[in-house]
């Protein structure tokens, strides 16, 4: 009898890895936009933010020397403060730079966000 509950709850907790697995935090979202920046891979970074940032990184990809983008993978993403849909976070780059980066949820992920 055992085998047999063991067995109809295993599907269940493949499920359950997989989805525990496909659930990115703010702050893993922004440094895989920071490090494909530094990469020069454009396209990549644009599967990690809004429909609003693409114009800006297709201008990016059009400028810059690939030195000049390198230091983005180095940014430490921090402090995520999350409020509903918003998260705000602290951005340290290499040369002790403080900055924010903000994301916002589209269709359950967090992409991220950059505005004026």
């Amino acid at each position: 009898m055992r085998g047999n509950m063991i067995k109809k709850f295993v599907p269940f907790f493949i499920v359950l890895v997989f989805l525990a697995g496909c659930t990115q935090s703010p702050e893993s979202v922004a440094k895989k936009f920071y490090q494909s920046i530094s990469e020069r891979d454009f396209d990549t970074a644009k599967q990690y933010s809004t429909a609003r940032v693409h114009t800006m990184l297709s201008l990016m990809a059009n400028m810059g020397s690939d030195k000049s983008f390198q230091e983005a993978g180095k940014a430490e993403i921090s402090n995520c403060k999350i409020e509903g849909d918003v998260a705000n976070c602290d951005v340290t780059l290499p040369n002790n730079k403080k900055d924010k980066i903000r994301l916002v949820k589209v269709a359950g992920k967090w992409k991220v966000d950059i505005r004026k």
